[in-house]
């Protein structure tokens, strides 16, 4: 099946129906166990304001509500806390990073009542941003190919 198939069945539409879906071009799709488990993206997440990451967390725990990442990477599948997202990745003063499979869905939902939840999907091979977004409070973030 092309991606470009695989695309149209994979984008869903997100809260309040905006949508967050991948652009593929018409190649074949690999699906040899090596491309299945290989990182061929990286998700850059961030939190903070005035262009600045302060940390991850902070938006998704606020003094009255907390929010969740949802994550499904190759065949792996969780539902993440904030206190438990640290374990995906890393955190740098520029953002936190997730290694993302070929076949994936991200979910991010902003608790903060004043900091910007951003999710950038960049090619791995190429460091192209395939995807960006950023959002406010109770904003959501869905994007998966």
């Amino acid at each position: 099946m092309k991606r470009s198939a695989l695309n149209a069945l994979f984008c869903l539409p997100l809260l309040l129906g905006l949508t967050g879906c991948l652009d593929w071009d018409d190649e074949e799709e690999d699906t040899s166990p090596q491309s299945l488990t290989a990182t061929a993206y990286r998700a850059e997440l961030t939190c903070g304001f005035r262009g600045q990451h302060i940390r991850l967390l902070a938006c998704f725990s606020s003094s009255l509500i907390s929010t969740e990442l949802e994550l499904r990477n190759g065949p792996a599948y969780g539902l993440y806390k904030a206190f438990e997202i640290d374990r995906l990745g890393q955190e740098t003063s520029q953002g936190f990073t997730i290694n993302l499979k070929r076949n994936f869905e991200l979910q991010v939902q902003n608790a903060s009542e004043t900091l910007i939840l951003g999710v950038r999907i960049l090619d791995v091979r190429t460091g192209q941003v395939l995807y960006e977004k950023q959002v406010g409070q109770f904003g959501a973030i869905i994007v998966s190919n």
